[in-house]
């Protein structure tokens, strides 16, 4: 609408339609990007819990091999770190101990709430240790062992991945410094 206010006043008319059509697509633009960077900042908070998951997984076995209780051991885990993901952790069992329910079903509803499945394997394997009394300390400690092995797989790829998309502008690079360095020798020749 301004700038079709200052088309007008100019004395250029122009149709409505075309500054209309360029605030849409703006609009579209801009809400792709805002998307697109909620999205990354979402995918990059999953990959942090599932880091500071593997922290928490031996802190919970530890504390479980020292004698405490499934929700015990949950509890003091959260409270050992005052990172985000830890915080986190902590408010999801404290909401759930608050409204009567177990802290298992806390992690249950955060691995929901942030689509992160290691948390729900958390949960799982407490739940169990609550329900039939199963000692937990090596199931704990396996699957630490076995997301950090996954996460360190994933780091791996990402980076051969990232290594590969470097090789077109390095062959690029290589071929302009050859280019360059050629160059005078190239027209001495013809110039002869």
């Amino acid at each position: 609408p301004i700038y079709l206010l200052i088309f007008t006043a100019f004395g250029l008319h122009i149709p409505a339609a075309i500054p209309a059509g360029i605030a849409a697509a703006c609009a579209a633009l801009v809400w792709v990007a805002v998307a697109g960077h909620t999205a990354g900042k979402a995918d990059q908070a999953r990959l942090e819990m599932r880091h500071s998951l593997v922290a928490f997984l031996q802190l919970v076995a530890l504390h479980r091999a020292a004698g405490a209780g499934p929700g015990a051991a949950l509890d003091d885990a959260a409270a050992a770190s005052p990172l985000w993901t830890f915080r986190r952790i902590r408010g999801a069992i404290d909401s759930a101990t608050r409204s009567g329910h177990s802290h298992w079903k806390g992690i249950a509803d955060l691995a929901e709430e942030m689509g992160v499945d290691e948390l729900a394997d958390l949960s799982a394997i407490t739940a169990g240790a609550s329900t039939q009394g199963a000692a937990i300390y090596d199931t704990l400690l396996a699957r630490a062992t076995s997301l950090r092995a996954q996460l360190q797989t994933d780091e791996i790829a990402a980076a051969q991945v990232a290594s590969g998309r470097m090789a077109i502008p390095k062959a690029l690079l290589a071929m302009a410094t050859m280019a360059f360095l050629l160059y005078p020798a190239i027209t001495q020749l013809t110039a002869t």
